[in-house]
């Protein structure tokens, strides 16, 4: 049987803002404009009136939610996938004129195995909504290609497969969906290298005890204390107010706990750190120490290797 539940997020920029739907449910918000209790048919209205791109994509991040079609999320990361679904998204954009456009639909329309399709956001584009029957999420970029091979139109999205790849949702009364599609059969090529699985199973899916322990026999001999450091580059990410600014704050909890790991601090003292420094600003603990986590699994090869920075600082100009 197929998993038809999916992800909502508020924003792109607030990847903890989650929320759990069947397929289906949220199909029905896009072809009445209503999501979150948020009418969407005016700011897709407005969006699809501009003709700069850059602005579209700026008010898509302000005012569209977003579907993570591929599962359920605990967080808009790869490494938060809670369940794997039956579905994925692949856009067709770049159409010479609207014909080509309307050509385009009708065949997706006609392909058993898409399930739905709509217009995406900027008013350019389409979005199918591809039924599979692929279980296994270590597989996901290989079916995405396979989809990609099997759509084969210049107007394909050309992106590989990412798990956690966000899609804005917005008003469309013209959604089609396909009551009687049949899924699209995968079939795994055991030769295929999948080089994303490789990365993530040598350091992101290292749970926090074992990460610490890593760490712990990687611990760097240093004339700086931990504190001495973490006083250093605090004064200098203070200079930086953009750091604290709301739909900046994970990212910058990251990048910091990616800096901290490159200097060799004590992964439980950056927590704490950076729990006292975001958590003021509304961010929840939990949300902090994920950020936190995230990037000293994402830079654990690199574990102290700027340490010998800061044993120098206050000879020269930092």
């Amino acid at each position: 049987m197929n998993n038809r539940k999916i992800t909502l997020v508020g924003r792109i920029n607030q990847p903890g803002n989650v929320c759990d739907f069947e397929i289906d449910e949220v199909l029905s918000m896009i072809k009445k404009g209503v999501c979150y209790n948020q009418d969407l048919r005016g700011v897709t209205a407005f969006i699809q009136s501009q003709s700069d791109h850059d602005v579209q994509n700026q008010l898509k991040l302000q005012y569209l939610p977003v579907a993570l079609f591929n599962g359920t999320f605990s967080y808009k990361n790869s490494a938060g996938l809670k369940e794997y679904s039956n579905f994925t998204a692949i856009d067709f954009d770049r159409f010479n004129n609207e014909q080509e456009f309307n050509e385009i639909g009708s065949r997706l329309c006609n392909t058993l195995c898409v399930y739905a399709v709509f217009r995406t956001p900027s008013g350019r584009g389409l979005k199918a909504i591809v039924m599979h029957d692929n279980d296994n999420p270590e597989y996901h970029e290989e079916l995405y290609l396979q989809l990609l091979s099997k759509f084969n139109t210049p107007a394909t999205d050309t992106s590989v497969g990412d798990i956690a790849r966000g899609n804005y949702i917005c008003y469309d009364p013209n959604l089609w969906v396909n009551d009687n599609c049949v899924s699209y059969h995968f079939v795994h090529n055991p030769r295929y290298i999948n080089n994303k699985v490789i990365a993530s199973r040598t350091c992101a899916t290292l749970d926090k005890a074992t990460l610490r322990n890593a760490l712990s026999l990687l611990k760097p001999l240093s004339k700086k204390s931990d504190e001495s450091i973490i006083n250093i580059l605090n004064a200098k990410w203070r200079k930086d107010s953009s750091r604290w600014k709301e739909g900046n704050r994970a990212n910058s909890i990251f990048n910091s706990a990616s800096e901290l790991c490159r200097a060799g601090v004590d992964m439980d003292k950056s927590i704490d750190y950076l729990i006292a420094s975001y958590k003021p600003t509304g961010m929840n603990e939990d949300e902090i120490e994920y950020q936190v986590v995230r990037g000293y699994q994402n830079n654990v090869d690199g574990y102290g290797c700027t340490r010998n920075v800061f044993d120098n600082y206050g000879k020269s100009k930092w």
